[in-house]
């Protein structure tokens, strides 16, 4: 492991134990719990979804943390929102949430917030929450989970590469059939982004990576 990804790991946990004693004073239930993240998001078959991942939704945290007002929520939300994560099934969302939910039954983290947390998780199965959603929070989660999109060029190709090896059980072309339909899904929804912090700074770079990959995948396709 490179020590920049160390580091990060680092950040991830301190921030993690923060947040697990913020509510309950456990070392042994706080090393537990990260015990499992990172076991989960650090199996083999994760090349995207996986600690680095988090820790760049937690940088992009940590840059809007002003204007975040339920803070814990959206953190909790960000280490547990991929705990499950396998291509060939359609309830990772709903797995997820539900290992958050088992994880805090018996501790003393208000319910509220970790049924708070379990809707986030499952919010991001579709990604599409309406431009007049009030809770701000929740689009500020979704906005970060998917600011990949949004990245340079040679970061998004390098993103691709990683979905696509996590989608190796799929020939080539099931898999680039399955890209278009995602891709042409998040192009009908505009804006991608759905704050203005993130919009700006990433939905222009996102719409011309998501219009690249139409055009490439269209000529694989072929």
């Amino acid at each position: 492991m490179k020590k920049q990804e160390e580091h990060h790991i680092a950040i991830l946990k301190e921030v993690f134990f923060k947040l697990i004693f913020s509510y309950y004073k456990n070392e042994n239930f706080a090393k537990k719990l990260w015990k499992e993240i990172v076991e989960n998001y650090t199996s083999k078959n994760r090349f995207y979804h996986n600690l680095d991942h988090l820790f760049q939704m937690y940088g992009l945290f940590e840059k809007h943390e002003s204007k975040i007002i339920d803070k814990n929520t959206v953190l909790l939300s960000i280490f547990y929102h991929d705990f499950y994560y396998f291509p060939k099934k359609n309830d990772n969302e709903f797995q997820s949430a539900e290992k958050l939910k088992q994880s805090f039954e018996n501790s003393s983290f208000p319910k509220s917030l970790i049924e708070k947390s379990c809707n986030y998780i499952i919010a991001t199965k579709n990604h599409n929450p309406s431009t007049n959603n009030s809770d701000k929070d929740l689009l500020f989660f979704l906005d970060f989970d998917m600011s990949i999109l949004g990245s340079p060029p040679e970061n998004y190709k390098k993103y691709l590469q990683k979905i696509r090896q996590e989608y190796s059980q799929y020939s080539d072309l099931e898999f680039q059939k399955g890209r278009v339909v995602f891709v042409k899904n998040t192009l009908s929804n505009l804006p991608i982004f759905k704050t203005p912090e993130i919009r700006n700074d990433f939905e222009k770079q996102a719409i011309a990576n998501l219009k690249n990959e139409l055009i490439l995948s269209n000529l694989l396709i072929l």
